[in-house]
């Protein structure tokens, strides 16, 4: 008997669909259960992870200072034509019409719920251990959904390859570069972080208006600051509390 070459064809067809379709369901399954797995390990070792706040007490900050913009640039290799950390004028208004403008510095906020995390298509921003935002470079596809579901406007688009080489003076050799077509903002110098050091803007605040540290820990900066304001009867906030993002850079005077 001869074989219906077309029946065949639809039979290997039918085959190959079963075997594409399992491997579609396996190709997308199988990450998600490594996720799942993942998302529990993590869940475990959080107790452990510290609870970074950064506090801005924009009282001390000076009009016109760009020492934290600089150092930021320095220590992280960012770009001439991006900040990841910037100053801003905000304008505080009281009762009886008084209006009085604020200069303060405006960088990631590391939020707990963070926006550019939740629509990220392939998970190049993620959130580590210690809760610190940050963004796979290599990982990103450059959609810039991240930089418009932000809604503090820090979230920032490399659109130009950095010129500056490993060898210059003005790069930073530990931290790398990053490459053109990719989302990248503040992560609070997470390579220092792992050091037990502060961020670089902390550090080269001359006017001490920025304190940094681990809330668990009751002997640290933050912690003591914090005990302080609560007995002054002071709140430092978040930008856009009502958001509900849990913004991790609180300020005092805005």
């Amino acid at each position: 008997m001869r074989e219906n070459k077309n029946t065949l064809d639809r039979r290997n067809f039918l085959k190959l669909g079963g075997i594409l379709g399992a491997g579609t369901a396996l190709g997308y399954t199988l990450p998600q259960i490594g996720k799942l797995y993942s998302d529990k390990e993590n869940t475990s070792k959080a107790s452990n992870m510290p609870e970074w706040r950064m506090i801005i007490d924009v009282n001390k900050c000076k009009s016109g200072c760009t020492d934290c913009e600089s150092a930021c640039r320095s220590e992280n290799n960012v770009h001439p034509n991006l900040n990841w950390i910037r100053n801003a004028t905000f304008t505080r208004e009281f009762p009886g019409g008084k209006k009085i403008a604020v200069s303060a510095p405006i960088l990631c906020n590391q939020c707990d719920n963070p926006p550019c995390a939740l629509v990220c298509p392939v998970e190049a921003t993620f959130i580590r251990p210690d809760k610190v935002v940050d963004v796979d470079k290599h990982r990103c596809i450059g959609c810039r959904y991240c930089v418009i579901g932000c809604p503090y406007d820090v979230r920032l688009f490399n659109f130009e390859e950095h010129t500056g080489t490993m060898t210059s003076k003005d790069i930073n050799p530990i931290h790398p570069k990053r490459m053109h077509g990719v989302a990248e903002s503040c992560n609070f110098c997470a390579h220092k972080l792992d050091e037990k050091k502060n961020p670089a803007c902390v550090d080269a605040c001359k006017e001490k208006a920025m304190v940094f540290g681990n809330t668990k820990d009751p002997n640290s900066e933050v912690s003591k600051l914090l005990a302080q304001l609560e007995k002054s009867k002071q709140i430092p906030k978040g930008l856009r509390e009502d958001l509900g993002t849990k913004p991790k850079v609180l300020y005092i005077g805005l």
